[in-house]
């Protein structure tokens, strides 16, 4: 009862929403997601905008795009050899089919290269608002999110360096198969979603092998789902660890039987340290990405040891692995997004030796979600827990996106070319044995300056004396000046360093027929026709050294062929031309020198003028 002289307190209890009122709540949300979504799209194309400016660079676009035969052609043959060969190191054939499908619309234009891989990286950026929201159903946290990762700048190498296209094919499979996992979950184990979360992660698999990181996300996400541990739950998993293993090693063995793996040998307890030191370095450029380079060379030994900071990273990791354990306590999001980031990126913190840098950026691509979504998830807490700081802390969020925009814009002028590229390696690190020898192949290749060529080329062989590429590549040089025995001299140091080096003996061959030494030039020649059996270079050089031997016969049937394989080389014809003159099929050699020149090939005015009298009589 009330006391006398007091008045009753009524409460009166939320008036509840209606059907329609909760749809149109519903509706409202997704439209102001939407706008809030296409305002960070818009962003994210506004500060990748200038690579849609940029050309090809001398780093694997070489390889994958410019002379890449398997590209050339998108029809039934080449289509079965992108999904049955190794091509450079690697099976990633869904990689190679993207290429072949653009090579058809744009032949060797850099722009249209450049534009779907911006637009990718669009859909990834939207893939990952599209995770996180199913993740935690939580929007703020995924705008957030979202918006750091579409433009950070240590995602520019997988977005402007179009032989990267890898890392936007594979994680838009990826992150596509962990939302229908989700999906899986949600819906009380459907099988079609668990079906579907397969395939995709099959196709990302085939688009790159770091995609087999997938089955312990999804170990991950049964964690932060609180599914509990059954048959059921270990069965399904079954299938993607078997596809990722399966991969995986085969993605392992074919880089170590073609070079595809770390130059640099450390012992297992040094390899420990360096993937500890990593990880903290990646999540440092993470949070500040200052002094971005496109090669980290690996620390040279101090008395022997590694610097003293690699034997301190363990004991950081250690520690922030606790306080990560103890936050299951209060929340599984920072389990959940710190385990994400590890497991995505553990293959590639050279505990295995991968490649010849230390660490690359655009290891971090789909790593960085998981980081960013900790951060999204802090930021949200402070808000929700002091609303007084909402303003200061947004405040600061966008002047830290500013930053991280304006970072980006400047870093996609830095894969411009390789000149650009390569200099701005060298400007932090000038001992780097690999962007000397890259841009000196630009003095010497696209610039003709053979004196700045050989400068650049000298000191790679001075800072890493066993760099097969350098010796090479100081060969042509050599070879460019009529100093023959010299280039021979280092060819064969490069062919001693790695006795398949296609380049080397095909340059090789090259100055044995300057130098007349043409059985050896045929041998060279012969050697590498074994594996490269639909070469139309290799049967260019042999057709022509064939011919000098007077075997025109068949130097005739190496050129056709040649001509066969790639009927847009001026060259071939020449040589052709060449031949046919010897067999005196005159009329048919002077057609020849004619499509030589109609190619753009150089033709000396006399030899043309002795070829046409020749067909004339």
């Amino acid at each position: 009862m009330n006391r006398p002289g007091t008045k009753k307190k009524f409460q009166t209890a939320p008036a509840k929403k209606t059907p329609d009122k909760k749809r149109e709540v519903v509706k409202e949300n997704r439209i102001s997601n939407w706008m809030w979504l296409s305002a960070i799209l818009v962003l994210t194309f506004i500060v990748f905008f200038p690579a849609l400016n940029n050309g090809l660079t001398n780093w694997d676009d070489t390889t994958y795009l410019t002379e890449n035969p398997l590209i050339r052609e998108l029809n039934s043959n080449n289509i079965k050899r992108i999904f049955t060969e190794i091509y450079f190191g690697n099976y990633q054939p869904l990689h190679i089919f993207s290429y072949a499908i653009e090579y058809h619309f744009y032949k060797l234009n850099p722009a249209g290269y450049h534009t779907t891989s911006v637009i990718m990286h669009l859909i990834v950026t939207i893939l990952v608002f599209w995770f996180i929201r199913s993740l935690t159903e939580n929007r703020i946290i995924a705008l957030i999110t979202t918006l750091l990762f579409g433009i950070h700048p240590l995602h520019v190498e997988s977005v402007a360096w179009a032989a990267e296209r890898k890392d936007l094919l594979y994680s838009i499979f990826f992150l596509a198969s962990a939302i229908f996992y989700i999906k899986y979950i949600r819906s009380k184990e459907k099988a079609k979603y668990l079906l579907a979360a397969f395939l995709l992660f099959a196709l990302s698999i085939l688009s790159k092998a770091m995609a087999s990181s997938l089955p312990p996300v999804l170990i991950l996400l049964d964690i932060y789902f609180a599914r509990r541990l059954s048959i059921k739950t270990v069965l399904e998993k079954i299938p993607f660890f078997a596809l990722a293993i399966g991969l995986g090693l085969k993605a392992a063995f074919t880089a170590s039987t073609t070079g595809q793996v770390s130059l640099h040998v450390f012992t297992l307890f040094e390899r420990i340290l360096i993937a500890n030191f990593n990880l903290l370095a990646y999540v440092g450029k993470l949070i500040l990405p200052i002094n971005l380079s496109a090669f980290y060379p690996y620390p040279a030994r101090v008395d022997g040891a590694l610097p003293y900071y690699f034997y301190i990273a363990p004991f950081i990791v250690a520690a922030l692995l606790v306080l990560i354990i103890l936050s299951l306590k209060k929340t599984k999001n920072i389990f959940f997004g710190a385990g994400f980031f590890v497991a995505c990126i553990i293959l590639v913190l050279q505990l295995f030796p991968v490649g010849p840098t230390i660490m690359s950026e655009r290891y971090s691509y789909l790593p960085s979600i998981g980081f960013f979504f900790v951060i999204a998830y802090f930021i949200h807490q402070l808000i929700d827990k002091k609303p007084a700081v909402k303003t200061p802390v947004y405040s600061a969020l966008a002047g830290y996106s500013l930053f991280l925009s304006v970072a980006t814009y400047q870093r996609c002028d830095i894969w411009k070319d390789s000149m650009t590229l390569w200099t701005n390696v060298l400007q932090q690190f000038p001992h780097v044995g690999n962007a000397l020898n890259n841009r000196g192949t630009v003095y010497g290749k696209e610039m003709g300056d053979l004196d700045r060529a050989m400068d650049d080329f000298n000191k790679s062989i001075q800072f890493e004396p066993n760099y097969e590429n350098a010796y090479a590549n100081r060969g042509i040089v050599y070879c460019l000046r009529g100093e023959f025995d010299l280039a021979i001299n280092d060819f064969n140091k490069a062919i001693q360093l790695k006795p398949d080096y296609y380049d080397a003996l095909v340059n090789r061959g090259i100055t044995y027929i300057q130098t007349n030494q043409i059985d050896k030039a045929i041998a060279d020649f012969n050697k590498l026709l074994i594996t490269h059996k639909e070469d139309a270079l290799l049967y260019m050089w042999r057709g022509h050294a064939l011919t000098l031997l007077g075997k025109n016969n068949e130097g005739l049937a190496d050129l056709n062929k040649s001509i066969t394989l790639k009927p847009d080389n001026g060259e071939t014809y020449f040589r052709r031309s060449n031949t046919l003159y010897n067999l005196k099929q005159y009329k048919e050699a002077f057609r020849d020198v004619q499509q030589a020149l109609n190619l753009g090939y150089k033709v000396d005015d006399k030899y043309f003028e002795t070829l046409k009298n020749a067909a004339g009589n």
